[in-house]
């Protein structure tokens, strides 16, 4: 009996969860910065039902603005979970390994990589989502790197097609990742896009 591709898919995505899932559910993150910061932020949004125009809390000191920290501000799915830490948690590890997988086998393809599956789960254990999840407890950071193949593989087939479809589509999801993740992040991420366009142009000169 051969296996689809979307049975393939559903296996990858519980067993990668459940990798970082289990730990966190059993002992916990080390760090509380998100969940004083943006998780409070998303429970305000989510007991005042996602109105855009509630921005203010007034019960700590004199008040303050909302929301609180930086990042997972703007419709963001997993925030929907808030009121149930472990599903949040969840929710957002399914969200980002899929975007990983999804767009990583695009862009293998592209490239016409084998083993997709393989390459995909040794970089699903980089250090990166291990440090963001288990430790760093940041779900923004690791919500950015999710999102990276998709900004990666959309950039490469604007440049490859000079499409509009395709740099429509990089600037939507350019556009929500900006105001769902910490700002030093994004810099430091298109900062990568135009040394890639850079050393590409350079590249293909002296050829």
């Amino acid at each position: 009996m051969t296996i689809k591709s979307y049975q393939k898919d559903f296996f990858y995505l519980a067993f990668v969860t459940l990798i970082f899932f289990v730990p966190i559910f059993f002992v916990g993150a080390d760090r509380l910065e998100d969940t004083k910061y943006n998780h409070f932020s998303l429970l305000f949004q989510f007991q005042n039902l996602f109105n855009p125009f509630v921005f203010y809390y007034d019960l700590i000191g004199p008040g303050t603005r909302m929301p609180l920290g930086v990042g997972l501000d703007y419709f963001y799915p997993p925030a929907i979970f808030i009121n149930n830490l472990k599903i949040f948690y969840l929710s957002s590890f399914i969200l980002g390994f899929y975007l990983q997988l999804n767009f990583l086998k695009k862009l293998l393809k592209l490239f016409e990589f084998e083993n997709v599956y393989i390459l995909s789960f040794f970089c699903s254990l980089g250090i990166s989502n291990i440090f963001y999840l288990i430790t760093g407890d940041s779900i923004k950071t690791f919500f950015l790197i999710s999102c990276f193949p998709v900004i990666f593989y959309y950039f490469l087939k604007f440049l490859r097609k000079k499409s509009q479809n395709y740099f429509f589509k990089l600037i939507l999801f350019s556009s929500y990742l900006i105001v769902n993740s910490h700002p030093v992040s994004i810099l430091l991420s298109f900062l990568s896009f135009v040394l890639l366009v850079v050393f590409n142009h350079l590249m293909y000169s002296i050829i």
